[in-house]
């Protein structure tokens, strides 16, 4: 009986304990990453594609790390989101109208939601041109073909604000909190053997 008891208990812990982030089996120093933009929610290429440079640039920190991409046609891009976050420049190149920004990033895989608010007003191919939108798409960074590129690490340009009191929880929490679980597993199964006899 007890036994069936153990195994709920190792069962709840692995779902229990947290998986490490990518960024803490990675050592610091500066990556390339293949990435595309696709229309958000599709799986089809955006026209948007086209305007980044490719690859992107993943840079890692003690632990965290950081996106930086390349904008091609930047005066036509006014901004970039990433996963909610806004762009932080890093530099500009106006003879070849591009601009480099970083955005922090949490994980590698899965789709990033971006916003992109893009203005032109001008000819374009040799017609009058104007366009003034704000619209949805999706980053996919290409985890599988992630190189690095040196243990150098690019200087960061975004200022993350300081956490004061917040802590990282210890896996000590996650410990007990099976062992919470599996106690609340032992009075439930053994109530409903008391209602059967």
């Amino acid at each position: 009986m007890w036994a069936k008891y153990i195994f709920i208990f190792l069962l709840s812990s692995l779902f229990i304990l947290p998986v490490g982030a990518k960024a803490q089996t990675l050592e610091n120093g500066t990556y390339k990453i293949p990435y595309e933009v696709k229309k958000s929610g599709e799986s089809s290429t955006s026209i948007a594609n086209d305007y980044f440079q490719k690859p992107a640039i993943l840079i890692v920190s003690n632990q965290k790390m950081y996106l930086e991409i390349t904008i091609l046609k930047s005066h036509w891009t006014k901004e970039v989101m990433f996963d909610g976050k806004k762009e932080t420049l890093v530099k500009t190149n106006k003879e070849k109208d591009m601009r480099t920004i970083q955005f922090p990033l949490k994980q590698i895989s899965g789709k990033h939601k971006g916003t992109l608010a893009v203005y032109i007003n001008e000819k374009v191919d040799g017609e009058d041109f104007l366009y003034d939108n704000r619209y949805e798409i999706d980053f996919v960074l290409d985890e599988n073909k992630l190189a690095k590129q040196s243990n150098h690490v690019k200087e960061i340009k975004i200022i993350e604000k300081k956490q004061t009191k917040e802590q990282p929880m210890g896996w000590w929490v996650y410990v007990i909190s099976a062992m919470v679980f599996f106690l609340i597993v032992a009075i439930v199964g053994k109530q409903i053997r008391g209602r059967k006899e």
